[in-house]
């Protein structure tokens, strides 16, 4: 399996309607509505 850097998994979940709610550190929390799901995306440099 290729591997997916942070950005182009925030990119993707931006255009399936995730939405950003916070920065934490080097983690991007995302939340959809209607789902009781939060994810949490380590955003590293390159």
């Amino acid at each position: 399996m290729k591997a997916v850097s942070g950005k182009v998994l925030c990119k993707v979940l931006e255009r399936q309607g995730w939405k950003l709610k916070r920065i934490t550190g080097s983690h991007h929390i995302y939340a959809k509505e209607g789902f009781d799901v939060i994810l949490s995306i380590p955003v590293h440099s390159n």
